[in-house]
């Protein structure tokens, strides 16, 4: 639940500057990467995809904005939502059953 969106937002930071070398438009740059990891939990299911891709490109925007203040800023930008949708899915499957 914690450890997941940090190690995911140090890889998604690396990845959006990876892509920032081939890639100069932000919206394209999240595009890819919300691509790139949807297709990545994508292997789990088909829905999965869906929702990763949104996630992720939503998270990519809000960590390419706020890295011009600085790094932690862009960090939290993208870990904060990602630790809050985990929490909601948490949430989901302990009521569920």
């Amino acid at each position: 639940l914690i450890l997941a969106p940090f190690i995911e937002t140090v890889l998604l930071s690396l990845n959006l500057k990876l892509f920032g070398f081939f890639l100069k438009n932000p919206y394209l740059k999240a595009w890819t990467s919300g691509l790139f990891w949807g297709l990545l939990h994508g292997t789990q299911g088909l829905l999965w995809f869906f929702g990763t891709f949104w996630s992720f490109f939503i998270m990519s925007c809000a960590y390419l904005n706020w890295i011009e203040l600085s790094y932690k800023h862009g960090f939290v930008a993208a870990a904060l939502p990602h630790f809050l949708i985990n929490c909601a899915v948490i949430l989901t499957i302990y009521i569920d059953n």
